[in-house]
C-alpha cells in the first residue's frame, strides 16, 4: 500500500513539475506560488555561503590561505551564514505573515562553488520546485515519493548538525556508537546517529577518524598538528606522536598489524609501525588527497580520494598507485570525492576472471551522491543518496547501518546497505 501511495505521489509531482511545458499557462489561481523574491533571495544566499565556506575549508588545507587570513575569512563567513539560516527559519517557520516581509540579509562575498556552478544551480531549483510544490498542497505526496532516487525527505523538515562543516565520520565496529568529527572538534552519538553530544577535550579541525581492525580496538583521529587514539569507544581521547610538518596533515587511517598512514600535505604518504616512528612510504599520492582508507583481508590495500583526484588504490602499502575510479560504464561521473569507507562484512562477493575475490564494499561520498563499489573500484553504482556529501562511513555488526553526511551537514541514515535514506534524528 505504501508503495502504492507512493508511486501515485511521485507521477502527481511529475505531472504537477511537466504541465507547464504541455499546456498554455492557466490562472496564477489554478496552480502552486512559486517562491517569493524574498525566499529565493534567502535560498541563494544559502547555497552561496556553504558554497563559500566550503571553498574557503578546502583552499586553507591545501595551503593557499595562511591561518590568518583563513580565521578572518571564516569569521566572516560565518556570521553570514548563520544570518541566512535564522532568516530562512522565520521565512519557512512563520505561517502567521507573508514571505515578502521577511527582511533579507546583506548578499554575502561572491565566491565560486567549489564544485561548479552547475552543481549549486540544480540544488537551489530542486530546493524552490519543492517549497513551491509544499505550498500548493503536495507536501505530503512529495514526501513519500522518491523522485530521481532522492531520499523521500522534505528540505525544510532537515535539522542539521550545529557545525559549520563535518569532516569525518566512523561508525565503531560491533557497537552502536557514532563519531562525526568537524571544524571545532568532535560529536558522538551513542545510539547509532540519531542523537549527538559534544566530546569534552577535543578541539580543533578533525580530518580524520578510524578504527583499527580487530582484535584491536583502537580509534584514532587526527587533524593539523594532532593525532589521538582513545581505547574506550570515542569517550576520551590522548595525544600521541604525530608526523612530521604535523600542521599538513589531511588523512589518516589504521592498517593492519597496528600500522598507521597519514597523508601530509608536501612531504606525502608516512607510515608509523606499532606506534614506532613515523618515516615517509610514498610521495605518489597528489597533494589535494583528503582521505584514506584500509581495506582489510582478502583485499589488503590503501585506497585514497580528494577532491579532483577521485579515487586512487595501492596494494604495496602506498609506495605506487593507481586508479581505482571505474571504467566505461562503471567509472564515477566526478573526480570531486570527499570520502571513502569500507564495510568487509557487507555480505557482497565478487570473484574476477582470474579468480581473485573481494569481500564486502567500498563506499564513495562525493559531489554527486553515495556511490558503491564490490570489485575494487573496477565499477561504481549510483545508490539513492544523490545529495552532496561530505564524508561517510559503513558497518554491519551488531545491524547493517550506513551514515553520510551531506555539504549542510545534514545526517543520512540507511538500515538496508543503502537501498533506502532518512535524515536523522
Amino acid at each position: 500500500m505504501v508503495m502504492l501511495v507512493s508511486v501515485l505521489g511521485a507521477v502527481a509531482l511529475l505531472v504537477f513539475v511537466l504541465a507547464p511545458l504541455r499546456r498554455p499557462p492557466v490562472a496564477q489561481a489554478d496552480r502552486a506560488p512559486a517562491p517569493t523574491p524574498a525566499l529565493q533571495a534567502l535560498l541563494d544566499q544559502r547555497e552561496a555561503a556553504l558554497a563559500g565556506l566550503t571553498e574557503l575549508d578546502w583552499d586553507h588545507r591545501l595551503g593557499n590561505l595562511n591561518r590568518d587570513d583563513y580565521a578572518a575569512l571564516q569569521g566572516q563567513y560565518r556570521q553570514q551564514a548563520i544570518g541566512v539560516l535564522k532568516a530562512l527559519d522565520a521565512a519557512t517557520g512563520d505561517t502567521e505573515r507573508g514571505l515578502d516581509s521577511v527582511p533579507t540579509p546583506a548578499p554575502p562575498v561572491a565566491v565560486r562553488p567549489p564544485h561548479g556552478g552547475a552543481t549549486a544551480g540544480r540544488s537551489r531549483t530542486l530546493v524552490a520546485g519543492g517549497i513551491g510544490a509544499a505550498l500548493g498542497g503536495l507536501a505530503l505526496l512529495g514526501g513519500l515519493a522518491l523522485l530521481g532516487g532522492r531520499p523521500a525527505t522534505d528540505d525544510a523538515a532537515m535539522v542539521p548538525l550545529d557545525v559549520l562543516h563535518a569532516h569525518s565520520a566512523l561508525l565503531l565496529p560491533d557497537s552502536d556508537v557514532a563519531l562525526i568529527g568537524h571544524h571545532s572538534g568532535l560529536l558522538r552519538s551513542s545510539d547509532g546517529g540519531h542523537s549527538w553530544t559534544a566530546v569534552a577535550g577535543v578541539t580543533g579541525d578533525i580530518l580524520a577518524l578510524t578504527a583499527a581492525p580487530a582484535p584491536s580496538t583502537d580509534l584514532f583521529l587526527a587533524g593539523p598538528g594532532q593525532v589521538r587514539r582513545s581505547r574506550d569507544l570515542g569517550q576520551t581521547w590522548a595525544a600521541v606522536a604525530t608526523p612530521p610538518a604535523a600542521a599538513n596533515l589531511t588523512a589518516l587511517t589504521a592498517g593492519a598489524d597496528g600500522t598507521l598512514y597519514a597523508q601530509v600535505r608536501d612531504t606525502g604518504l608516512l607510515i608509523s609501525r606499532a606506534g614506532g616512528p613515523w618515516t615517509l612510504q610514498g610521495g605518489g599520492l597528489p597533494a589535494e588527497s583528503s582521505t584514506l582508507i584500509w581495506y582489510p583481508d582478502p583485499v589488503r590495500a590503501l585506497f585514497a580520494a580528494g577532491p579532483g583526484v577521485g579515487v586512487l588504490a595501492s596494494g604495496n602499502g602506498g609506495r605506487a598507485w593507481g586508479s581505482a575510479g571505474g571504467m566505461v560504464n562503471g567509472a564515477l561521473p566526478t573526480l570531486a570525492v570527499w570520502a571513502l569507507a569500507v564495510d568487509a562484512a557487507s555480505g557482497d562477493l565478487f570473484t574476477g576472471a582470474d579468480g581473485t575475490t573481494v569481500r564486502g564494499a567500498l563506499y564513495a561520498a562525493t559531489d554527486a551522491g553515495l556511490f558503491k563499489t564490490i570489485d575494487g573500484g573496477t565499477s561504481w553504482t549510483a545508490l539513492p543518496l544523490r545529495r552532496p556529501l561530505v564524508t561517510v562511513s559503513a558497518r554491519t555488526q551488531p545491524r547493517p547501518l550506513l551514515l553520510a553526511v551531506d555539504s549542510r551537514a545534514v545526517v543520512w541514515r540507511s538500515s538496508d546497505h543503502g537501498s533506502s535514506w532518512s535524515a536523522a534524528p
